[in-house]
């Protein structure tokens, strides 16, 4: 009996949450000379309203540029870029349009080539810069927006405060 109403109960709630699955809608804005998309925005509706939700951008060769979220019609959430080649170029938070929290940059080899923390649209906290083969090359300290202070890390430049 106790299975019953725990099948029951698991086939509710995994029908509530389908039913409250919202469908969106699909607009391309732009496309490539050769018909493919190059920038697709996704909607929500709220009555006779239409609210933009997501955004996608496309290399011509079908790759993702960028994608990322929208609320209230400013970025929203995870944010991410790739190169051409697929791989990944950058990804970073936003809140209510602002970047807001960890953000990272690759180079096209792969390797990092920055990263840190933004707080209300402002570098803030330490931010580490690599070289080209991934190695730590020099940490940037900010508060806020203002350069408090730079440590360079390679062995072969003296540290600077």
């Amino acid at each position: 009996m106790k299975s019953g109403i725990v099948l029951s109960f698991t086939l509710g709630t995994l029908l509530a949450l389908t039913s409250c699955r919202q469908h969106l809608e699909k607009e391309v804005i732009s496309t490539w000379p050769d018909g493919k998309p190059l920038k697709v925005q996704y909607y929500k509706k709220e009555g006779a309203k239409r609210i933009k939700v997501k955004e996608i951008r496309y290399y011509q060769n079908g790759q993702k540029e960028m994608e990322g979220e929208y609320a209230d019609g400013k970025k929203t959430g995870l944010w991410t870029a790739w190169f051409e080649s697929g791989l990944k170029q950058s990804e970073g938070h936003y809140e209510n349009g602002l970047r807001n929290g960890k953000s990272v940059v690759w180079r096209k080899n792969g390797f990092k080539f920055y990263e840190g923390s933004y707080s209300k649209g402002k570098l803030h906290g330490t931010w580490i810069f690599y070289d080209t083969t991934g190695g730590r090359d020099k940490e940037v300290y900010f508060e806020h927006g203002e350069k408090i202070r730079e440590v360079l890390l390679s062995l072969s430049s003296p540290a600077k405060e």
